[in-house]
């Protein structure tokens, strides 16, 4: 019965063509086990969904490097479309005109057809259990801020855990825009930490930079968002948060404070392509013990333990780790790559040819039967034979796998190739932002 439902509803996790129009394309994935969300992007250029089978190593067309952002419709630009149905009708309605503003208003011309943007446009829609129809969905609206800061108080602190420092301190970011407000607070060792307002203190999002502030000058009336520091997934994590509670807690508190996680799912620090092809159980069984360790964490005695520090461990949200688009059979890292550069051929690179491949470059949508999505899968299964609540997981990879083209790519350090890590506000890390705000919402529904 719950698989004909999530059929109903389009929760497949399949990216498919949509309108009869090959610039658009579309996802959907469960979330909270009552909703539907799906994202649909428009591009200014024909495009198709990916291979339904076959290796990532294939030709890329060369024009989605020439795309310019991604441009989420939120905020602002979503208001006159809030109160309506988001029929397939709507929804292109909505995407050309914002595609087509955002055309009249650019300087410099298009590097595609005349009239079109530089960037790619998309917007998300949201069908709830029950509910014969989709709306648009989008952040910040009033009620959501409030049930933010309802979800998380003034006072509690979030902390982020997953692949490096540069995505978690990506994913932090983008968790901020939940908020009106907030603001650089302690900034040092490569840390990210923010304080966030509550929902009306400042109706316009601002951040500033603020001086570094020792640890026991902490704001505690504030939202406090900061990251776990370099950490490995097979170490004790609870070990960890009570590390870090000695840090955060508040000496004048008269009560438990709040601790929330958010973690990305460190896929990536764990399954290599020679890890998929040669070593997939044994691999699998490695994950299995970041994935033991993290619910852990959430056991009764992990929990005594933090309460006797001052915390109570509230809300844990996880999600699938970003999807790599490395020019590989899998999409995943090979070591070979060490060896490739920028526009070039590399013979190094298992299966690699310039002629049948063009330039060695990040290359996506990844296809469904990669066995990286497969490693995928299995740990999801691992989630939920270690007893997480799934209600708290975000199946946001086939979100992030849209968004292949906004990968750093070239632009990291000594010149190696990024298909990991996503360029500032790119279309990857923004996906958490609208599946814990999805989450949000469904708490708090009826």
């Amino acid at each position: 019965d719950a698989e004909e439902e999530d059929e109903k509803l389009g929760a497949d996790e399949v990216i498919r063509s949509v309108f009869n129009d090959d610039r658009y394309l579309r996802v959907c994935a469960p979330v909270f086990l009552t909703t539907t969300l799906c994202i649909t992007v428009r591009y200014p250029f024909p495009v198709t969904p990916p291979p339904s089978s076959g290796p990532n190593l294939r030709k890329v067309d060369q024009r989605y490097f020439d795309l310019k952002d991604l441009v989420i419709v939120d905020a602002d630009k979503l208001h006159p479309y809030r109160s309506l149905p988001a029929t397939d009708e709507e929804v292109k309605k909505c995407l050309d005109a914002v595609a087509a503003k955002t055309a009249e208003n650019e300087t410099n011309p298009s590097p595609f057809s005349e009239g079109e943007p530089s960037v790619a446009v998309a917007v998300f829609t949201r069908q709830k259990k029950g509910e014969g129809h989709f709306s648009f969905f989008g952040t910040r609206s009033e009620d959501q801020l409030h049930r933010v800061s309802k979800f998380y108080p003034d006072g509690s602190k979030v902390v982020l855990y997953g692949d490096s420092n540069i995505a978690v301190g990506s994913v932090s970011g983008e968790i901020t825009r939940l908020w009106n407000d907030c603001m650089w607070a302690p900034n040092f060792a490569n840390e990210v930490r923010l304080y966030c307002n509550g929902p009306l203190e400042q109706k316009d999002q601002v951040r500033r930079r603020a001086g570094s502030v020792p640890w026991d000058k902490l704001d505690h009336s504030k939202v406090f968002i900061t990251k776990l520091g370099n950490t490995d997934c097979h170490q004790n994590i609870t070990a960890k948060l009570l590390d870090f509670a000695e840090i955060l807690k508040d000496p004048n508190a008269n009560s438990l404070q709040q601790m929330n996680v958010i973690v990305q799912h460190p896929i990536a620090h764990v399954a290599r392509q020679p890890d998929l092809l040669d070593a997939f159980d044994q691999t699998r069984a490695y994950q299995d013990i970041c994935v033991k360790n993290l619910v852990e964490a959430m056991s009764q005695s992990s929990k005594a333990a933090l309460a006797e520090a001052g915390f109570e461990l509230k809300h844990v949200v996880v999600f699938d780790g970003l999807t790599q688009h490395f020019p590989t059979e899998t999409g995943a890292f090979t070591p070979e790559l060490k060896t490739c550069f920028a526009g070039e051929a590399c013979d190094d690179l298992p299966g690699w040819n310039m002629e049948q491949h063009g330039p060695v470059n990040c290359a996506g949508p990844i296809p469904k039967t990669s066995l990286y999505r497969k490693f995928l899968e299995a740990e999801r299964i691992q989630y939920m034979e270690h007893g997480f609540d799934m209600r708290w997981y975000g199946m946001s990879w086939e979100f992030t796998n849209l968004f292949w083209w906004q990968h750093k790519a070239w632009d990291s350090k000594r010149g190696l190739l990024d298909c990991t890590h996503n360029v500032q506000r790119g279309g990857g890390v923004s996906m958490y932002r609208y599946f814990v705000q999805a989450m949000i919402d469904d708490y708090y529904s009826p």
